[in-house]
C-alpha cells in the first residue's frame, strides 16, 4: 500500500470502521446463507435426478429378465430357429420367405408389447449359435449372424455373447451400423431351458433414449439457466442438453465426438467414482455451479451433472451485497474527498513525480529528470534519489560498454527467455538482416532457433545454476550458409547471488573444422606417398642385389676368359717353336736332297703335331668367342637393368619433390613429413650418381666387349687359316714321302709355306696378347662396378629403412 493510501486509509479508519465491519459481517452472514441455500437446492435436484435414473436403470433390468422368461419367446425359438440351418454365418437367412412369415406371425405377440407398450426402441430375440430370429420392427439385422460381418464388433454382439455366458447385461450406446452409426444401448438376458440347465438363446432390448430425456428435462428447482445431464465413460452425451439442443445432444455428440463432447472437471470427477459440488466453467463457457455424482449402470459408471449458472444461482447474494457496497461508498466518499485535498498537495504530488521518475529509470530511461518542488524531507529523498540514479548510470554504463564492445558473437537473456542484448557480430555470423534493437524483448528460442541454434541452452544453465560449455552444433544461417559453431552459456547474478539471466556466447568453428578436414586429407596423402616410396625402395633394393649377382657371374666369366686366354697364348708358343723347327727342316732338306726322306718324315710327325696344336688352338678360340659373346650380352642386361633403377630414382625424386609440396601445405603440421621427404630427395639424388657412375662403367664393359669380340673373332679366323696351312704342309710331306724325286721343288715351296705360317702365327700371338690385356681390363673395371653396385645397394637398403620409418 502506498503512503498516500495509509493517510487515506487512517482517515478512513476513525470513522469507517466500526461501521465497515458491522455492514460487512451482516451482509456476509446473509450471502452465506443464501449460497448455501443454492448449493443445497442444486444437490438435491441432482440426488432426485439420481434416484429417479436408478430405478429407471433398475425397471430395464427387470421388464428385460420378465421379457426372457416369456414362454411364449422361449417358444419362439423352437418356431424360427430351423429357419438359419445349413446358413453359412457370413450370409442372412432368407426372411421374405412365406414359411418364416407365417412363423414370425405366430409369436409376434410376445414382442410387439415390449415396443408398443413399455416403449423400448425394439426387441429382438438371437438364438445360441448368434441368428437374430425376430425383430419386434423388422430392423436391419433380421436374419443376421453375430459372427457375421454386418453385426460382428457391434455392442449388440458384446451384449449376446455376454448374455450367453448367463448374466443379465447392461451394453452401454455406441455407433450402431444398423441405425447408419446413429448410437444404441442395449439390455440383454439369457432364455434357459425348461429345466434351467442350458441356455437357448438371448433376448435383448433396445433401449429408448426418450425416457432418459424426459426424465433429465425436469425442470424443477432449476431455475431459467439450469439442467441435468447424463455423461458417459468416453464423454459423451447419454442425454440431450436442453440449452444447447443443437450441439450437446446424444446423435451429435457420437456423430462428432471431437468438438461435441462434456469434459469438464465435474465429469472427469464423477467418473472417477466422486460426488460433490463446485463453481467452474462449464461446456458452453459459462461460469456455473455444478453438483455432479456417479451413476453405475451394470458395468459401467455414467456422470451425472446437475448445473445452473452462476449469475442466476447467486442473484440474491449479489443483489445484497451490491445496495451494501453502495451505501458504504456514499459513506466513504465524503471523508476520502476532505483527506484527498490534504494529502494531495504535501505527498501525493511529489511522489507521483518521483514515482514516474523511478519508472522511466526502471523502464531504462537514464536519461529522464526528476520534475518538480521539493520541500522538508522530500528534497533530500529527492537529492539522494537523483544521487542514486547517477550511480547507477556509471555502472551500468561500463557494464553496457564492455557488451557493446565484444568482437565475438553474444546475446544475452531475462530470466524468462527473453533478449536483452544481441551484439552486431551474432546477427552477421547468422545472416540475420535485423537490427539488433528490434530484436530485444523476443524469445530467444524462437529468434535464433530459426537460425539453427540450438534451444534452451540459456534456460539450462539457468536451471543448473552453472556454466554450459563446449556445445557444438551444425547450423544452416538464414541465407542458407552451413556453419560450425560452439556454444558456451553462463548464469548472470545480481550483488545478491540471485538470477537475472544467461549470458552465451558463440564461437564459429567453421575455417577451424575445415583446417582439420584438410590437414587429416594432407595427411593421408603424406602416407600413401610414404607407401609408394617405400615400394620403390624395395624393388630398387631387389633390383640392386639382382644386379649385384650378375656382376658377379660377369667377373667370373671373365676370370675364365683370362684363364683360357692364357691357355691360348702358351698354346700359340708351342705352335710357333713348330713352324720355326718346320722352317729351319725345311732349310736344311734343301741343302741335302738325300736326307729328304728322312725329314720329311720328321717333318709329317711335326705337322701331326702342329695340327693337333692348331685344333686345340681353333677349339679354344671358339669357346672364348662364345665367352665375350656371352660377356656381350649380359653386359646389355646389366645396362637395362640400370636403366630400370634410373626411372626408379626418378620416381623417387618426383615423389619426394611433391611429399614436400603437400607437407609446405600443411604447415606446420607437416613439418616432420618435410624433413622425411627431403631425406628422400637426397637418397633418390645419390641414387641417380650411383646409378650414373656404374652406367659409364658398365658402358666401358660394354665397349670393352665389344672390343674383344671383334679381335676374338679376327684370332679364330686366323686360327682357322693356321689349321689350313697346318693341312696342307701334311699334304705336301704326305708327296714328299710318296714322291722323294720331287725333294728339292717342294722343299723351296716348304720353306715359303714356313715362312708365312710363322708369320701368321706371330701375328696371332700378337692379337692374344692384346686379348689378355683387354681381359684383364675387363675385370678390373667389372670389379669397380661390383663396388658401385654394392653402394646402390647399400642406398637402396637405407632408403627402404628410412620409408619403413616414415610409414610407422
Amino acid at each position: 500500500m502506498t503512503l498516500k493510501s495509509k493517510l487515506i486509509s487512517f482517515c478512513l479508519c476513525i470513522g469507517l470502521v466500526p461501521l465497515t465491519l458491522i455492514g460487512v459481517y451482516a451482509v456476509n452472514v446473509a450471502s452465506t446463507e443464501l449460497e448455501q441455500q443454492a448449493w443445497r437446492q442444486l444437490v438435491a435436484a441432482r440426488d432426485a435426478r439420481a434416484n429417479a435414473l436408478e430405478g429407471l436403470i433398475d425397471v430395464w433390468l427387470k421388464e428385460v429378465r420378465l421379457f426372457g422368461t416369456n414362454k411364449g419367446v422361449y417358444h419362439s425359438l423352437g418356431f424360427l430357429r430351423d429357419k438359419a440351418y445349413g446358413v453359412n454365418e457370413q450370409n442372412r437367412f432368407d426372411i421374405a420367405s412365406e414359411d418364416y412369415a407365417f412363423s414370425a406371425a405366430n409369436v409376434r405377440d410376445a414382442f410387439d408389447p415390449m415396443v408398443e407398450i413399455l416403449g423400448y426402441e425394439d426387441a429382438m430375440l438371437i438364438d445360441d449359435y448368434g441368428w437374430v430370429l425376430i425383430s419386434a420392427l423388422q430392423g436391419g439385422e433380421l436374419g443376421y449372424n453375430m459372427k457375421g460381418p454386418v453385426l460382428s464388433g457391434t455392442n449388440l454382439a458384446r451384449a449376446w455373447k455376454e448374455a450367453m455366458s448367463g448374466k443379465t447385461v447392461f451394453i452401454d450406446f455406441e455407433p450402431y451400423p444398423i441405425l447408419g452409426g446413429a448410437p444404441a444401448a442395449f439390455v440383454a438376458t439369457p432364455v434357459w431351458n425348461h429345466s434351467h440347465t442350458a441356455i437357448e438363446g438371448v433376448a435383448a432390448l433396445r433401449l429408448s433414449q426418450a425416457r432418459i430425456n424426459s426424465l433429465m428435462a425436469l425442470r424443477s428447482g432449476m431455475g431459467e439457466t439450469g439442467e441435468t445431464l447424463l455423461v458417459g465413460p468416453d464423454f459423451l452425451m447419454r442425454s440431450d442438453s436442453t440449452l444447447s439442443p443443437d450441439r450437446f445432444t446424444v446423435t451429435a455428440s457420437f456423430a462428432n465426438p471431437r468438438v461435441n463432447r462434456i469434459e469438464t472437471g465435474s465429469a472427469r470427477a464423477a467418473l472417477r467414482g466422486e460426488s460433490g459440488a463446485l463453481v467452474l466453467q462449464n461446456h458452453l463457457g459459462m461460469n456455473v455451479l455444478s453438483a455432479y455424482a456417479p451413476i453405475a449402470v451394470g458395468d459401467v459408471t455414467y456422470a451425472l451433472l446437475a448445473e445452473i449458472n452462476e449469475e442466476e444461482a447467486f442473484k440474491a447474494v449479489d443483489d445484497l451485497r451490491l445496495a451494501a457496497l453502495i451505501l458504504g461508498l456514499l459513506t466513504a466518499v465524503s471523508v476520502v474527498a476532505l483527506s484527498w485535498f490534504v494529502v494531495r498537495r504535501e505527498l501525493a504530488r511529489p511522489l507521483d513525480s518521483m514515482i514516474a521518475y523511478l519508472r522511466d529509470i526502471t523502464n531504462g530511461n537514464l536519461g529522464t529528470r526528476l520534475q518538480g518542488r521539493y520541500r522538508a524531507e522530500m528534497g533530500d529523498l529527492a537529492g539522494h534519489m537523483q544521487a542514486m540514479v547517477s550511480e547507477l548510470k556509471q555502472k551500468l554504463g561500463f557494464s553496457d560498454g564492455i557488451l557493446r564492445g565484444m568482437t565475438i558473437p553474444c546475446y544475452v537473456t531475462d530470466l524468462d527467455n527473453r533478449i536483452t542484448f544481441v551484439n552486431a557480430p551474432l546477427l552477421e555470423l547468422l545472416e540475420e538482416r535485423a537490427q539488433p534493437e528490434t530484436l530485444l524483448g523476443q524469445d530467444a528460442d524462437t529468434v535464433f532457433g530459426r537460425c539453427g541454434l540450438p534451444r534452451g541452452l540459456a534456460g539450462r544453465c539457468i536451471e543448473q545454476g552453472g556454466s554450459v560449455r563446449n556445445v557444438e552444433h551444425d547450423i544452416t544461417a538464414c541465407q542458407g550458409t552451413l556453419r560450425q559453431v560452439r556454444m558456451d552459456a553462463a548464469p548472470l547474478r545480481d550483488l545478491d547471488g540471485n538470477p537475472t539471466g544467461a549470458f552465451v556466447l558463440i564461437t564459429d568453428l567453421t575455417d577451424v573444422k575445415a583446417q582439420e578436414a584438410r590437414i587429416r586429407e594432407q595427411h593421408e596423402i603424406m602416407a600413401q606417398l610414404a607407401r609408394e616410396v617405400e615400394s620403390i625402395s624395395k624393388y630398387l633394393f631387389t633390383d640392386s642385389r639382382q644386379i649385384k649377382s650378375r656382376v658377379a657371374q660377369v667377373t667370373d666369366g671373365a676370370k675364365r676368359q683370362n684363364d683360357r686366354i692364357h691357355e691360348t697364348s702358351v698354346a700359340m708358343q708351342q705352335m710357333n717353336a713348330t713352324l720355326t723347327a718346320v722352317a729351319h727342316n725345311a732349310a736344311k732338306a734343301a741343302k741335302s736332297a738325300d736326307d729328304s726322306r728322312g725329314k720329311a718324315l720328321e717333318g709329317a710327325k711335326i705337322i701331326a703335331g702342329s695340327s693337333q696344336a692348331m685344333e686345340r688352338l681353333r677349339t679354344y678360340s671358339q669357346r672364348l668367342e662364345q665367352d665375350m659373346r656371352d660377356l656381350d650380352k649380359r653386359a646389355e642386361g646389366i645396362g637395362s637393368i640400370i636403366g630400370v633403377i634410373s626411372d626408379i630414382a626418378d620416381q623417387t625424386n618426383l615423389l619426394a619433390l611433391n611429399a614436400a609440396i603437400e607437407a609446405a601445405r600443411a604447415g606446420d603440421a607437416g613439418r616432420g613429413f618435410a624433413v622425411v621427404a627431403d631425406e628422400v630427395r637426397k637418397l633418390a639424388e645419390k641414387t641417380m650418381s650411383a646409378t650414373s657412375e656404374v652406367s659409364v662403367a658398365v658402358k666401358a664393359i660394354q665397349t670393352a666387349a665389344h672390343g674383344n669380340l671383334d679381335i676374338t673373332s679376327q684370332a679364330v679366323r686366323a686360327v682357322e687359316e693356321a689349321t689350313g696351312l697346318v693341312a696342307q704342309s701334311n699334304d705336301s710331306l704326305s708327296q714328299i714321302v710318296a714322291l722323294a724325286e720331287s725333294t728339292a721343288a717342294r722343299v723351296a715351296e716348304i720353306a715359303g709355306a714356313s715362312e708365312e705360317q710363322s708369320s701368321a702365327h706371330e701375328q696371332i700371338s700378337k692379337s692374344m696378347e692384346e686379348v689378355r690385356h683387354i681381359a684383364d681390363a675387363t675385370s678390373s673395371e667389372m670389379h669397380e662396378s661390383s663396388s658401385a653396385i654394392d653402394h646402390l645397394a647399400k642406398q637402396a637398403e637405407d632408403l627402404q629403412r628410412l620409408m619403413s620409418n616414415l610409414a610407422a
